[in-house]
């Protein structure tokens, strides 16, 4: 994945965050939605690495979270 991939946010978003993924409940409400990632920070600068659009960027999100639409 890389800058201006379009991707799915999971539709078992809930399911990662009851298992202990770092998930809070105001990012369910994006579960099954596409979007496109705005920005990608190491491992060093964020936790979470991905941002994507329909958020505005303002949560992290990790790989598990989102899946690459081709």
């Amino acid at each position: 994945m890389k800058i201006g991939s379009r991707v799915l946010i999971v539709d078992n978003l809930k399911e990662l965050k009851d298992k202990g993924n770092d998930i809070v409940s105001d990012m369910l409400v994006y579960a099954g939605q596409e979007a496109i990632i705005t920005n990608i920070y190491s491992e060093k600068e964020a936790i979470a690495p991905f941002e994507i659009n329909v958020d505005n960027g303002y949560w992290g999100w990790y790989s598990n979270m989102i899946v690459e639409i081709e």
